[in-house]
This record gives C-alpha cells, sequence and structure tokens, in this order.
C-alpha cells in the first residue's frame, strides 16, 4: 500500500511541475541577425530605432498595424509574418504602408499579348510620325465609324509609318480594314475593330506595353542579377481616403521608382500626380510623367512646374534607361 501511495504522489508532483511549466511564457525565440536593409530603406528608420524587416513590413500594410504586430498591438510571431520566398513585392508594399497609403490590390498588366509589343514598341519609338492614325482610330473607336486620314501634305517619312502601321494593325485584327490611295489623293481609310483589345490597345494601351517594356529592359540590363521588383495598376487608398492607381511603381535594390502614363489630355490630372509624389516622398528623378500630347518644350516647363520629371514619350526610353542605370 506504502509503494502505491509514493507512486501516486510521484505522478501528481510532476503532473504539478507540469501544470507551472505550461503557465510561465514562452522565451524569446533567438533569430539569426538581419540582414542589412538598402540604404534607402535605413534611412527612413528614426534615429536610434530598429528598422523593421521586410517581412514584418508586409505583415503590417497588410493588418494595418505597425511593422512587426498584429491589431491591437499583439506582437507577431514569425510565423504570422512570413513572406512568400523570393518576393521582394512585399518591399513596396511595406514603403508604400510606412507612408500611409493602403494597398488594395495588384490589377496587374491589362495586356499580355507579346505579339502586341512590336507594334506598340513601334507607335513608341515613331509617335509623331503615327499620330494622325492614332488619334484617326481613338476617334473612330469612340463612334464607331470609319476614318479617313489625309496624308496630301505630310512629309515621306509620315507617310510611311502611316501605312506601315496601319498593316501591322490590321494583320493582327486590331483594326478590320484599311486603304491607302495614292497620288492624286493621299488618303488612308481605316475602319476601327470593337474587339475589347484592339480598343484598349488604341486608346492607350500600346503605351503601358511599350513603357513596362522599357522599364524591364532597363532593370535587366542594369541589374541582371534580378534584385528588383515592379507591381502594375495597383489600386490603392491614400491617407486623405482617396482611391488611386498607380500605374507603374518599381524598385532597385530599395530605390523606389513611380511611373504615370497619359496618351490623351493630362492637364486634369496632374496637380493630382504632384500632391502624391509629394505624398510619396520621391525625387523628380524617380518620380515620371510620360506624355503623349506635349513636346519636349513643354514637358520641360512642367517639370519646372510640378515635383516629377515630365517626358514626351519620344524620350521615355532614354530617359528612364538613364535613370535606372544611375542606381546600378
Amino acid at each position: 500500500m506504502g509503494r502505491k501511495t509514493d507512486a501516486l504522489e510521484r505522478i501528481a508532483t510532476a503532473l504539478e511541475r507540469i501544470a507551472a511549466a505550461l503557465e510561465r511564457p514562452p522565451a524569446a525565440a533567438v533569430e539569426a541577425p538581419a540582414a542589412p536593409a538598402p540604404q534607402s530603406l535605413r534611412a527612413e528608420a528614426a534615429p536610434g530605432s530598429a528598422l523593421p524587416g521586410p517581412r514584418a513590413e508586409a505583415a503590417a500594410v497588410v493588418t494595418g498595424a505597425p511593422a512587426g504586430q498584429l491589431p491591437g498591438g499583439v506582437e507577431a510571431t514569425a510565423a504570422q509574418i512570413e513572406a512568400p520566398a523570393g518576393d521582394r513585392t512585399g518591399l513596396l508594399r511595406a514603403w508604400l504602408g510606412r507612408r500611409g497609403v493602403t494597398v488594395q490590390r495588384e490589377k496587374g498588366a491589362a495586356i499580355e499579348e507579346e505579339a502586341l509589343l512590336p507594334i506598340a514598341r513601334f507607335i513608341g519609338t515613331q509617335y509623331e510620325r503615327v499620330k494622325l492614325v492614332i488619334d484617326a482610330l481613338k476617334r473612330g473607336s469612340a463612334e464607331g465609324t470609319v476614318q479617313s486620314v489625309s496624308l496630301k501634305e505630310q512629309a515621306p517619312a509620315v507617310v510611311t509609318c502611316s501605312t506601315h502601321l496601319s498593316h501591322q494593325l490590321h494583320e493582327l485584327a486590331l483594326i478590320e480594314a484599311f486603304k491607302y490611295h495614292r497620288a492624286p489623293a493621299y488618303q488612308l481609310h481605316l475602319t476601327p475593330s470593337r474587339l475589347p483589345t484592339a480598343v484598349y490597345f488604341i486608346t492607350g494601351g500600346w503605351l503601358e506595353l511599350y513603357v513596362r517594356a522599357v522599364v524591364l529592359k532597363a532593370l535587366r540590363a542594369a541589374h541582371p542579377e534580378g534584385a528588383f521588383s515592379l507591381l502594375e495598376n495597383l489600386q490603392v487608398t491614400l491617407p486623405t481616403g482617396e482611391d488611386f492607381e498607380l500605374d507603374l511603381l518599381f524598385e532597385v535594390e530599395g530605390e523606389v521608382w513611380w511611373v504615370e502614363m497619359k496618351s490623351g489630355g493630362f492637364q486634369r490630372h496632374i496637380a493630382k500626380y504632384n500632391r502624391i509624389s509629394r505624398l510619396l516622398r520621391l525625387p523628380p528623378s524617380r518620380c515620371f510623367m510620360v506624355l503623349c500630347e506635349a513636346n519636349a518644350e513643354v514637358c520641360a516647363k512642367l517639370s519646372s512646374l510640378f515635383a516629377m520629371s515630365v517626358i514626351p514619350v519620344a524620350d521615355a526610353e532614354a530617359a528612364l534607361s538613364e535613370s535606372i542605370g544611375s542606381s546600378a
């Protein structure tokens, strides 16, 4: 009987020890030292404060709490702030979060077709020579009518590029038909397509494709190791509560660029873009607005008035490549 009593007492004692251990708070986990943040990200930390790692920052953007915390001030565990391996877009989302910008969703590229890229590049590099065709097709898409373009007083290069673009567009069913009447008429007749892809491409999708290709080419040339990330058509909510869409946002080793594109009127947008560029705390050297309806002289004046680098589409490749290349 005595042996059974001793055994029961030992079991009871062991159970008490286990219960006591479970009631104590867990010891702090030991973590390996974090890799140093890029210089531009380190500069944003308050003096004497620790800079949150990109995984903690990514969680902060999603939850709306400070980096490393969940709502209500509860400390986040490593498992709760884990980001997908190799995903750098968390850096961009966290960068926006530190500026009070809430990411709603990324729409991504509206047009992915590789077959359309050569045409987009042709329009981008020869815009002044094909502008008559693009303007006519925009009108035709809106009105649903056949358009006639007079090339009688135009330079030979304009005639060549206009007819070449018409042929390319027709070949991929982006217009239904075209016909060029030579001398003495010099008239180009265009029948726009009603296909959604065709309408989107003609009314500005080509510019999105072209600028994205320019940026990716410059990023890969300057940083072949792939240390960059890019988000497109990012729907966000500003600190003021306004909804906004960022056309192109990308980072290279912690340095962030923002690029907006306008294939039509820009006057009613530029003041808002100027305000947002200040909110994002971006220097004009990394904040661009690419315009189709303004020449180099007008763009230079706009750049002097607003906190952005405003550039004509003809200069987009040179300006963006130089800016990105300077980060290498």
